[in-house]
């Protein structure tokens, strides 16, 4: 059973260069009727939902772009708004420290002979951590159809231009070489018949 990723991540080949990447989707996140906002550069791109749908856990789409051999390369994830992720962080590390302290106090306790109580609150801290997890997974799960929507919206923006063209010159391409095998076979065929009714009139 895998563990849920909190920041889910992802990466993938688009075949055409970063700026004409990114161009293609600032133009459809410009559009009036677009249901998401954000800041496009030429390699980096921060977008998420309009201030009307937004909640407290709505995703925030992160890619950045470097460029490869035969396109570029997105490197992107999904996770809270940066305010959010950073309180998780701060408890989660918070609660960490604490459980820590606690655990050293306690082995201090145990070498001078005393009760160790304070290895008590260990329990505590763990179940704290194990709560924020918990909280940052439900906030993920109530972000979940905005994140399906703004996958999506992402996927049919980025380079969808150059891959429609590509997807034609390929169709194009593979009628003409159709087209060639079959004026190929039917000169063979041709030749080939030449000899036959020949010798059928000369006998």
């Amino acid at each position: 059973m895998s563990v849920p990723q909190l920041r889910p991540r992802f990466q993938t080949l688009v075949p055409c260069h970063p700026q004409k990447a990114f161009a293609n989707f600032r133009l459809r996140l410009q559009q009036p009727d677009c249901a998401f906002e954000g800041t496009v550069l030429d390699t980096y791109l921060s977008v998420t939902v309009k201030p009307d749908s937004r909640h407290y856990w709505s995703p925030v789409l992160t890619v950045q772009s470097r460029a490869v051999e035969g396109g570029t390369r997105l490197h992107g994830h999904y996770g809270p708004h940066p305010n959010v992720w950073t309180l998780l962080l701060a408890m989660s590390a918070f609660l960490s420290f604490i459980g820590l302290f606690i655990t050293t106090y306690g082995c201090a306790q145990l070498l001078l002979g005393q009760t160790p109580w304070a290895l008590l609150a260990i329990p505590i801290s763990a179940l704290g951590v194990a709560a924020v997890y918990g909280v940052a997974i439900l906030g993920q799960w109530r972000a979940q159809e905005q994140m399906l929507q703004l996958k999506s919206f992402f996927d049919v923006s980025v380079c969808a231009q150059e891959l429609a063209a590509i997807e034609e010159v390929s169709l194009s391409e593979s009628r003409s070489a159709a087209e060639d095998s079959l004026r190929e076979d039917a000169s063979a065929c041709s030749q080939c018949r030449q000899p036959c009714v020949s010798a059928s009139v000369s006998s």
